[in-house]
């Protein structure tokens, strides 16, 4: 089962304004810095009678453990089982306070940006040992890194302090294997982690414009975004076997260059999409020299259908497209039309939509 909880922001905003920074999440962008504040030990369950809304084999637990929060982006797609992250303090030292990933992107190679250490950290995937933390005053440390490096900078993230902090401290910081934060923003190097998809834990579209960014890393992982959008929630209330590791590997050198004037072309052109034929019952009833009617539409046009019919007396194969929750309304809508019900030569077949195309 999910449960969350929800804490309010503000108090802590006026707390991090102090900060100058010119990240397009505003304060927002340093928020990461307060979690061990914010948090508490435990989380009491919320209110209500929970029970109700799950079977029996699901234990409803009275306390929610906070020792290890996982501080993820949100423009962040998890592809794969996550739970190894949470071993990664086993056998650290107490000085150890937080575990990141390596930087994918030269950005700290810059002449003007902050310390760091090697290509630095992305902060996009941060877990944090609450207790540690609290046990260090993390809040006053990274508090005064921060005064100390804007006597120099001008402004300042929750990544900047958090790399300034591990060149103050080296050993603060844990790091995370880069499968865990595959960052496909305009400069990332994804290559530089693994040769193929099915190594991406999480993949991290770090950019402003996010899944809209024209290069071949990001169409790729899109499509992993726009399948979960077109999830239907309802699938959730029952357990799923995870896919066989065994599944196709898609490598990165083998993904097609983005042309700005046709990769939305090229995109589809290259998408197998579910299909279902004949998923009327179609008999096959037509002759050799029948004139067959071809025809494709979307669902919430499926009506016309019948109106066609009552014109068209000649064989007919129509396509649909729509997404798995459509599909039901379809049924329903063919069994109500007496037409498309009663006629033999009709064969309707359904193109599953894939994210916006189909």
């Amino acid at each position: 089962s999910v449960r969350y909880h929800i804490y309010d922001m503000e108090p802590y905003k006026r707390k991090l304004s102090w900060m100058p920074n010119n990240h397009y999440a505003t304060v927002a962008s340093v928020a990461k810095l307060a979690v061990s504040e914010i948090l508490p030990n435990d989380v009491n369950e919320a209110s209500g009678d929970r029970q109700t809304t799950y079977s029996q084999d699901h234990r409803i637990f009275e306390y929610i453990s906070c020792k290890y929060p996982l501080i993820l982006d949100a423009d962040m797609v998890v592809l794969d089982d996550i739970s190894p992250i949470f071993e990664a303090f086993k056998g650290t030292n107490e000085s150890v306070l937080f575990a990141m990933t390596e930087n994918m992107s030269p950005w700290y190679a810059r002449f003007d940006a902050y310390p760091a250490r090697g290509r630095g950290f992305n902060a996009g995937l941060i877990l944090m040992n609450l207790q540690r933390m609290r046990h260090a005053n993390f809040s006053d440390i990274w508090q005064s890194e921060a005064r100390e490096r804007l006597r120099v900078f001008s402004n300042a993230n929750d990544q900047d302090i958090l790399n300034a902090l591990t060149v103050t401290y080296p050993d603060i910081i844990a790091k995370l294997p880069c499968e865990y934060n595959v960052q496909l923003g305009a400069i990332g190097e994804p290559e530089t982690c693994t040769s193929n998809d099915r190594n991406v834990k999480i993949a991290h579209f770090n950019s402003i414009v996010k899944v809209a960014l024209k290069t071949k890393y990001v169409a790729h992982f899109a499509k992993f975004h726009a399948a979960y959008q077109s999830m239907d929630g309802y699938a959730f209330r029952q357990r799923q076997r995870c896919e066989s590791h065994n599944a196709d590997v898609t490598y990165f050198a083998d993904l097609p260059e983005i042309n700005d004037d046709n990769d939305k072309l090229i995109s589809t052109k290259n998408t197998t999409y579910r299909t279902h034929l004949y998923f009327n019952g179609f008999s096959n009833a037509i002759s050799n020299d029948d004139v067959t009617l071809v025809t494709q539409l979307p669902a919430d046009q499926f009506s016309v259908i019948n109106k066609v019919l009552k014109i068209w007396k000649g064989p007919v194969s129509a396509a649909i497209y729509c997404s798995d929750a459509e599909l039901p309304y379809i049924s329903k809508e063919i069994e109500s039309v007496n037409e498309a019900a009663n006629r033999e030569n009709v064969a309707l077949h359904v193109v599953f939509k894939t994210g916006v195309n189909f």
